[in-house]
This record gives structure tokens, sequence and C-alpha cells, in this order.
């Protein structure tokens, strides 16, 4: 995993924790760590080999653990057991363009909403639904952001879908215990419009 990659894992778990109500010194120490990863000049896999790692401010013990889980399996134990407490479709909520953790901990934690597609639903329900209760700005804004959120995943052309899909495949072949991958579903097929990439690993 780059750099970047392993940053988003501390990224997500502030904000899992941040979801769950836990401890904000616990979410500032995970913002301040992705910080800090982002900021290094050299591969994190490269200053882990050297003994180098240890040097840089702001990663203590704990990070550094962390950071040598994320770099083996792709996520560390701490990462897992938030993502135990919160189902992912959750975290999509975070992709909804406004929408930030307290607004998803109140629509997951409070109202029970816990996928864009139930959101989605709630919403047009109108005043019935369980959003209502936030008011109408806040139910307005949810649905603007539910709309462009369905503009901005529209299916992709074939060629388009290919560029991507031979990305990620090329990307994951490189994993360890990966013996064999491939592109499939309607990108295989050949179909000229595709809503979703299938990789066989």
């Amino acid at each position: 995993m780059n750099n970047r990659d392993v940053a988003a894992i501390f990224e997500e778990m502030a904000a899992l924790t941040e979801i769950l109500g836990g401890d904000p010194f616990r979410i500032r120490s995970f913002h301040r760590i992705a910080k800090v990863i982002l900021s290094l000049g050299e591969p994190l896999s490269q200053l882990l080999s050297q003994g180098r790692l240890a040097s840089y401010p702001g990663l203590g013990t704990g990070a550094l653990n962390r950071i040598k889980q994320i770099q083996i399996s792709g996520s560390c134990a701490e990462h897992q057991r938030l993502l135990q407490q919160i189902p992912r479709s959750v975290i999509g909520l975070l992709e909804l363009r406004g929408v930030g953790t307290k607004l998803v901990r109140t629509l997951s934690q409070q109202l029970g909403i816990e996928s864009v597609d139930e959101l989605e639903r709630d919403l047009a329900n109108g005043a019935s639904g369980r959003t209502a209760v936030l008011g109408v700005p806040t139910h307005e804004m949810l649905r603007s952001a539910v709309a462009h959120f369905r503009r901005s995943i529209a299916p992709l052309t074939i060629a388009e879908a290919e560029t991507i899909g031979i990305e990620l495949r090329d990307a994951l072949a490189t994993q360890p215990n990966v013996v064999q991958i491939q592109l499939a579903g309607s990108l295989r097929r050949g179909k000229e419009l595709i809503g979703d990439l299938d990789l066989l690993v």
C-alpha cells in the first residue's frame, strides 16, 4: 500500500470513531497520523524496512504498530474492530456532499438510516420520513446531496471502465497471495455502458 492508502485508513478510523461518539483525543490522533504520513517524502515501506520511520515526530509506538499491520494486511486490528461496529454502508453516507461525521452519526445512531439507498427512500417520504425531524434546510440539503451522488455514479463507457478496470487489476495483482485475477461481468461481456466493475481474484 502506498502512503496515501495508509493515510486513508487512519482517516477512516477517525471518521468511524467520531460516528460512534468515541474519544475526541483519539480522533485527533488519527487525523494527525494521517497528516504526517501524507507529508512523508519517501514511501512508508522503504522507511519501515530501513528502520527510519520511528524518527518522525507524531508517530509513536501505537502508530508504528498500526502502520506495520496495514502494510502487511491492508488493515489493522483497531480498524477491523471499528468496522465490526458500523456497517460499511454507513461509511458510504460520508460520500454525500456536505455530509460530515456528526450528521452521519445522527442518521445512523438516532434515525437508524444506514445507507444511501435507505436515506433516499426516507427522503422520498417527505414529512412522514424519519429525516423530517432534522428540519427543512437539512432535509433539502440531503435531497440535493443524494441527487448529486446519483449523478456522479452514472454508468461508464466501456472505454472508461476498461481503463479503470485494468488499473485496478494490475494494482491488485501485486498483492501477496493473489494467484490469479481477471476482469469479469459486464466489462468482460463487452457491454457499451458499465454500471460497476467486477474482478475475479
